[in-house]
């Protein structure tokens, strides 16, 4: 009789762990906040430029200047671009909204990116990791038919500058973050644990203004 309990038992311990693991995704992590057939929200921090890839939280400095990307001379002396290291400044390891231009493209709608240090030494900026990145093409113009010289810019699912709300909500889900900033703008933020996505929309132009930030307290 002790036998037969003990088998039952097990066997229904068994069944119960099959059912715990069906709810997991296959990553392993039971998160049920993730809409079915979206993007996974972390393996996609990334937007592509003129077809180059860049990832935030990676070095992407050199593949910038590989690409003719530079900080603007104008505002910045780049041997000058150093970013602190927790020895010298425990609070701040960044330096925040650095802008990069193009020589091919307009200066009006630069790359603007945050660059992060996690050491403890001071670095300079092509030792730092791309922690934000952002692209306002309504700089140039809040038209599509007068936007011109601006880079390719591609994001996750295919999005780009002129692309719709609509289009972002197939590919990201609904937003969990919305305004209209003016009467003609509308901004839709995708929030996680590892950082988020905020785009604006213009009413003559689409798909406008994008900034990808990586959580960097994780």
């Amino acid at each position: 009789m002790k036998k037969i309990i003990i088998v039952i038992m097990l066997a229904m311990i068994m069944l119960t762990g099959c059912k715990d693991n069906n709810n997991l995704d296959d990553k392993g992590s039971n998160n049920k906040n993730e809409e079915k057939g979206k993007l996974n929200f972390a393996d996609n921090l990334y937007f592509k430029i003129d077809g180059t890839k860049i990832e935030v939280n990676t070095e992407c400095y050199d593949i910038l200047k590989k690409n003719g990307w530079h900080p603007n001379p104008k505002k910045y002396e780049e041997s000058k671009l150093i970013i602190k290291g927790k020895n010298t400044n425990k609070y701040n390891q960044t330096l925040s909204d650095i802008q990069f231009i193009n020589d091919k493209y307009s200066k009006s709608a630069p790359l603007i990116i945050t660059f992060k240090n996690e050491g403890d030494e001071d670095i300079d900026i092509s030792k730092g990791k791309c922690v934000s990145l952002s692209f306002n093409a309504a700089f140039v113009s809040t038209d599509i038919e007068l936007i011109e010289n601006i880079p390719n810019i591609e994001m996750p699912g295919g999005l780009k500058i002129g692309s719709t709300q609509e289009e972002a909500e197939k590919i990201f889900g609904k937003p969990n973050q919305q305004y209209n900033a003016t009467g003609e703008v509308y901004s839709y933020g995708k929030s996680h644990t590892e950082g988020y996505y905020k785009f604006e929309f213009y009413e003559n132009l689409g798909l406008a203004y994008f900034e990808i930030y990586k959580n960097i307290s994780k």
